[in-house]
Protein backbone atom coordinates (compact mmCIF):
# COMPACT_ATOMS: atom_id res chain seq x y z
CA UNK A 1 0.00 0.00 0.00
CA UNK A 2 3.04 2.54 1.16
CA UNK A 3 4.26 1.28 -2.33
CA UNK A 4 1.53 2.80 -3.96
CA UNK A 5 0.87 6.16 -2.38
CA UNK A 6 4.82 6.82 -2.72
CA UNK A 7 4.16 6.16 -6.69
CA UNK A 8 1.40 8.65 -6.63
CA UNK A 9 3.12 11.16 -4.67
CA UNK A 10 6.10 11.07 -7.57
CA UNK A 11 3.78 11.08 -10.23
CA UNK A 12 2.10 14.23 -8.79
CA UNK A 13 5.39 15.95 -8.27
CA UNK A 14 6.50 14.91 -11.46
CA UNK A 15 3.51 16.35 -13.01
CA UNK A 16 3.93 19.38 -11.08
CA UNK A 17 8.04 19.78 -12.02
CA UNK A 18 6.20 19.38 -15.96
CA UNK A 19 4.20 21.77 -15.52
CA UNK A 20 6.65 24.78 -14.22
CA UNK A 21 9.01 23.79 -16.87
CA UNK A 22 6.01 24.58 -19.31
CA UNK A 23 5.48 27.61 -18.06
CA UNK A 24 8.65 28.92 -18.40
CA UNK A 25 9.36 27.71 -21.76
CA UNK A 26 6.27 28.76 -23.20
CA UNK A 27 5.05 31.71 -21.07
CA UNK A 28 1.16 32.69 -21.06
CA UNK A 29 0.73 35.41 -23.38
CA UNK A 30 -1.48 38.30 -23.42
CA UNK A 31 -4.71 38.40 -25.88
CA UNK A 32 -2.79 41.49 -27.61
CA UNK A 33 0.27 39.03 -28.58
CA UNK A 34 -2.70 36.61 -30.30
CA UNK A 35 -4.52 39.17 -32.69
CA UNK A 36 -3.05 42.42 -34.69
CA UNK A 37 -3.61 45.65 -32.56
CA UNK A 38 -6.03 47.30 -35.47
CA UNK A 39 -8.96 44.77 -36.38
CA UNK A 40 -11.41 44.67 -39.50
CA UNK A 41 -14.73 42.76 -39.39
CA UNK A 42 -15.46 39.98 -42.63
CA UNK A 43 -17.88 41.39 -43.88
CA UNK A 44 -21.03 43.74 -43.33
CA UNK A 45 -22.73 41.94 -41.01
CA UNK A 46 -20.52 40.95 -38.67
CA UNK A 47 -19.23 45.13 -39.18
CA UNK A 48 -22.95 45.71 -37.77
CA UNK A 49 -22.70 42.69 -35.01
CA UNK A 50 -19.68 44.59 -34.13
CA UNK A 51 -21.37 48.07 -34.09
CA UNK A 52 -18.29 49.31 -36.32
CA UNK A 53 -20.39 50.07 -39.35
CA UNK A 54 -20.74 53.08 -40.77
CA UNK A 55 -21.64 52.71 -44.26
CA UNK A 56 -21.70 50.21 -47.94
CA UNK A 57 -20.18 51.38 -50.64
CA UNK A 58 -21.77 50.67 -53.83
CA UNK A 59 -19.57 49.21 -56.87
CA UNK A 60 -20.34 50.55 -60.12
CA UNK A 61 -18.56 51.63 -63.53
CA UNK A 62 -16.27 48.31 -63.76
CA UNK A 63 -13.98 48.16 -66.30
CA UNK A 64 -12.14 45.06 -67.23
CA UNK A 65 -9.24 44.92 -69.36
CA UNK A 66 -8.75 41.01 -68.85
CA UNK A 67 -11.36 39.47 -69.91
CA UNK A 68 -9.88 35.77 -68.51
CA UNK A 69 -9.99 37.57 -64.96
CA UNK A 70 -13.04 37.57 -62.79
CA UNK A 71 -14.05 41.03 -61.09
CA UNK A 72 -12.21 39.83 -57.36
CA UNK A 73 -13.94 42.56 -55.19
CA UNK A 74 -17.23 41.34 -53.49
CA UNK A 75 -18.05 44.16 -51.22
CA UNK A 76 -16.41 47.29 -49.66
CA UNK A 77 -17.80 49.17 -46.77
CA UNK A 78 -16.70 51.66 -44.33
CA UNK A 79 -16.26 51.21 -40.60
CA UNK A 80 -14.57 52.61 -37.71
CA UNK A 81 -11.17 51.91 -36.38
CA UNK A 82 -11.06 49.31 -33.46
CA UNK A 83 -9.20 46.62 -32.39
CA UNK A 84 -9.74 43.82 -29.78
CA UNK A 85 -8.44 44.48 -26.11
CA UNK A 86 -9.05 43.03 -22.39
CA UNK A 87 -11.02 45.04 -20.11
CA UNK A 88 -10.42 44.95 -16.37
CA UNK A 89 -12.03 41.34 -15.78
CA UNK A 90 -9.55 39.93 -18.31
CA UNK A 91 -13.15 40.18 -20.80
CA UNK A 92 -12.04 40.37 -24.80
CA UNK A 93 -13.68 43.70 -25.79
CA UNK A 94 -13.66 45.07 -29.01
CA UNK A 95 -11.83 48.78 -28.52
CA UNK A 96 -13.25 51.61 -31.16
CA UNK A 97 -10.33 54.42 -31.66
CA UNK A 98 -12.98 57.34 -32.13
CA UNK A 99 -9.12 59.52 -33.08
CA UNK A 100 -8.22 57.41 -36.11
CA UNK A 101 -10.20 57.44 -39.69
CA UNK A 102 -12.49 54.90 -40.41
CA UNK A 103 -11.12 52.14 -42.83
CA UNK A 104 -12.83 51.03 -46.25
CA UNK A 105 -12.55 47.25 -46.00
CA UNK A 106 -13.06 45.03 -49.08
CA UNK A 107 -14.01 41.26 -49.20
CA UNK A 108 -13.14 39.31 -51.95
CA UNK A 109 -14.34 36.68 -53.92
CA UNK A 110 -12.96 33.77 -52.97
CA UNK A 111 -12.58 31.83 -56.27
CA UNK A 112 -10.58 34.04 -57.99
CA UNK A 113 -6.90 34.90 -58.60
CA UNK A 114 -6.92 37.96 -56.45
CA UNK A 115 -6.66 36.39 -53.24
CA UNK A 116 -5.07 37.76 -49.75
CA UNK A 117 -2.15 34.74 -50.49
CA UNK A 118 -1.08 37.01 -52.70
CA UNK A 119 -1.88 40.25 -52.12
CA UNK A 120 1.65 42.55 -52.89
CA UNK A 121 3.66 39.61 -54.58
CA UNK A 122 1.14 38.69 -57.81
CA UNK A 123 -1.52 41.87 -57.41
CA UNK A 124 -2.08 44.99 -56.02
CA UNK A 125 -4.68 47.38 -55.82
CA UNK A 126 -4.63 51.58 -55.80
CA UNK A 127 -6.88 54.24 -55.93
CA UNK A 128 -7.21 58.02 -57.14
CA UNK A 129 -6.72 59.12 -53.82
CA UNK A 130 -3.15 59.70 -53.34
CA UNK A 131 -3.48 60.68 -49.85
CA UNK A 132 -4.72 56.63 -49.01
CA UNK A 133 -2.65 53.57 -47.75
CA UNK A 134 -3.49 50.24 -48.76
CA UNK A 135 -3.16 46.93 -46.73
CA UNK A 136 -4.21 43.44 -45.42
CA UNK A 137 -5.46 42.90 -41.86
CA UNK A 138 -7.10 39.73 -41.19
CA UNK A 139 -6.94 38.84 -44.72
CA UNK A 140 -9.55 41.75 -46.22
CA UNK A 141 -7.48 44.54 -47.79
CA UNK A 142 -8.61 47.74 -45.98
CA UNK A 143 -7.75 51.47 -47.20
CA UNK A 144 -6.94 53.94 -44.93
CA UNK A 145 -7.07 57.45 -45.51
CA UNK A 146 -4.77 60.53 -44.36
CA UNK A 147 -7.10 63.07 -43.96
CA UNK A 148 -10.62 61.99 -44.94
CA UNK A 149 -12.97 59.75 -46.42
CA UNK A 150 -13.99 60.63 -50.04
CA UNK A 151 -17.32 59.84 -50.44
CA UNK A 152 -16.81 58.31 -53.93
CA UNK A 153 -13.63 57.17 -55.46
CA UNK A 154 -11.95 55.16 -58.23
CA UNK A 155 -9.97 52.03 -57.70
CA UNK A 156 -7.79 50.06 -59.82
CA UNK A 157 -6.40 46.63 -60.12
CA UNK A 158 -3.47 45.08 -61.21
CA UNK A 159 -1.24 41.95 -61.65
CA UNK A 160 1.99 40.90 -62.60
CA UNK A 161 3.26 40.80 -66.08
CA UNK A 162 5.14 37.94 -64.95
CA UNK A 163 8.72 39.57 -66.96
CA UNK A 164 10.72 40.35 -63.88
CA UNK A 165 13.40 41.71 -66.50
CA UNK A 166 10.33 44.56 -67.11
CA UNK A 167 10.73 48.24 -65.27
CA UNK A 168 7.11 48.16 -64.52
CA UNK A 169 5.92 44.74 -64.68
CA UNK A 170 2.43 45.22 -63.54
CA UNK A 171 -0.32 45.51 -66.20
CA UNK A 172 -3.94 47.36 -65.48
CA UNK A 173 -6.77 44.17 -65.28
CA UNK A 174 -9.50 46.33 -64.03
CA UNK A 175 -10.70 49.37 -62.75
CA UNK A 176 -14.14 50.35 -60.85
CA UNK A 177 -15.16 53.48 -58.93
CA UNK A 178 -17.20 53.43 -55.23
CA UNK A 179 -19.43 55.47 -53.79
CA UNK A 180 -21.35 55.92 -50.58
CA UNK A 181 -24.82 53.55 -51.08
Amino acid sequence: MKSKSKTIVYLIIILILLIVIAVKLFPFRHIEDFYPQQQVSSNVLESKRNNVFINEYEIYDIKQFDSLVKFPIKEIWLEKNWEIKLDKNKKIINEINESALPLLVCTLNPDTFFNENNFLKSWKISTSDERSSIGLINGKINIEFINSVPDSLQLFIYKENGDLKLKNNLIKVASFKIKHS
